[in-house]
Formats: C-alpha cells, sequence, structure tokens
C-alpha cells in the first residue's frame, strides 16, 4: 500500500535514495555532496525532456498562460485536467472571480490557432533582447556579476553594493522602472541584487537603458538622485 495513495511518488523516492547511495559509493559517505550532484545531473537533464515527469501520470493537473509566451499584458491562463474534475474546478474558480474577459479569451483562441509562428517570432525578439541587455551590461557596468539565463525573460544581477533599493530609486528618476531585489525576497533582504526583464525591447532602447541604468548607479552610490526631464522606459 502506498504511503501516500500515489505509488508514482512512492517509486520516485525510492529511485532517488537508490541513485544517492550510488553516488556517495563512488563519491564517499557526504549526503549534501551526493544532493548537489543529483541535482546537477537531473537539472541537465530537466531540459531534454518532452514533458515534465508528473505530465505522465493519470491525475496530473497543469497551468498554462498567455503573458509569456504572447504578450505580458493577455492575462489569460488555462488549466488541463482529468474530465472527472473540471466540474469541480469550474465551480470552485466561479466563488474566485467573475471572469476572464470575453474579448481576451477571444484574441487567444485566435493567438493559439497561430503558436508555432508567434512563438518562433517572440522567441527571436526575446533572445535578441537579451543579448542587447548583455552586451550593454558587459560594457558599461562590468563590475555588475550575472549568469546568462537559460531560459526565462530576466537577469537576476548582483551588485558590486547593497543599494538595490536607492538603484531603483535613482533609476525611477531617469526614467527607467525597476523593482528592487527585496521585493522578491521574504522580510526584506536581497539588497544586493536586481531584475533586469528582457522582454523583446529593440537593442537601441535597450542600449538607452542601461546608460540610464549607469548613471542612476552613480547616482544610488553617491546618493544623489537626480530628475531628468526624459520619456520613461518601464521594464
Amino acid at each position: 500500500m502506498s504511503a501516500n495513495g500515489l505509488d508514482v511518488f512512492d517509486r520516485t523516492l525510492e529511485a532517488t535514495h537508490i541513485w544517492l547511495n550510488e553516488i556517495c559509493s563512488e563519491l564517499g559517505p557526504d549526503k549534501h555532496i551526493a544532493w548537489k550532484v543529483l541535482s546537477v545531473v537531473l537539472h541537465k537533464l530537466r531540459d531534454r525532456l518532452p514533458l515534465p515527469l508528473a505530465a505522465h501520470h493519470p491525475r496530473t493537473i497543469t497551468l498554462g498562460g498567455a503573458s509569456k509566451s504572447f504578450w505580458g499584458g493577455l492575462r489569460v491562463g488555462w488549466i488541463r485536467a482529468p474530465r472527472d474534475l473540471m466540474a469541480t474546478l469550474v465551480s470552485a474558480r466561479l466563488t474566485l472571480d467573475l471572469g476572464a474577459p470575453v474579448l481576451q479569451q477571444l484574441f487567444l483562441t485566435d493567438l493559439l490557432g497561430h503558436r508555432e509562428q508567434i512563438i518562433t517570432e517572440r522567441r527571436t525578439a526575446i533572445v535578441s533582447s537579451r543579448d542587447a541587455l548583455v552586451g550593454a551590461l558587459r560594457n558599461r557596468l562590468p563590475q555588475w556579476r550575472f549568469r546568462m539565463p537559460e531560459g526565462g525573460l530576466c537577469l537576476w544581477v548582483e551588485l558590486p553594493e547593497a543599494l538595490s533599493t536607492p538603484l531603483c530609486a535613482a533609476a525611477d528618476q531617469r526614467g527607467v522602472v525597476l523593482a528592487p531585489g527585496a521585493q522578491f525576497a521574504v522580510e526584506g533582504g536581497m539588497e544586493r541584487f536586481v531584475r533586469l526583464p528582457f522582454t523583446g525591447h529593440s537593442p537601441e532602447v535597450v542600449d538607452e537603458a542601461v546608460e540610464r541604468l549607469a548613471l542612476a548607479w552613480d547616482d544610488a552610490q553617491s546618493s544623489r538622485p537626480t530628475r531628468q526631464g526624459r520619456s520613461p522606459l518601464v521594464a
């Protein structure tokens, strides 16, 4: 009898312990090292799998949305679930809101019919924007540290000093709107980090944004935010 009612989870735990023991037999008894090795291997394998492992379970519920794939302003999502659960999910949803706007749902229905073309074009634009941001940061702010992301829509940048909040305040004065790292931490913290989105802006816009950000960094370090009469660049 399964301990949790789902045999697939029990089999996964059993396989994990077997892998950890095999790693320990090769590298030594430290389970912390074994966990790190296993996590790296599974992370590399993850991107090669055609579907998440959980998607193969017959009771899996998956969520999707349009904002990342199509347009950030299209806040419509969907649920895939076993048919016998749909009535319960729909009833629960009706207690939470009045429903997504019909016009947006119709837009999304049409967009899904051109999904491959749109995603290909959007991916090209996002990669171009990411590369422009990376290049501009390395040129203008080489002391900032980050890893080239394998996915997603932003860089998570480590600053030389814990000045994320003053930096974002100074950047706002120069027309670049960002969220400081503290907004992504529990009970504060993350003041050495800032989130820099790249969402498909042209390289020219990205270069201008980084130029303003470099000036804002100087302002934050000297505590001299200055107001400039320039149109905002929102990120």
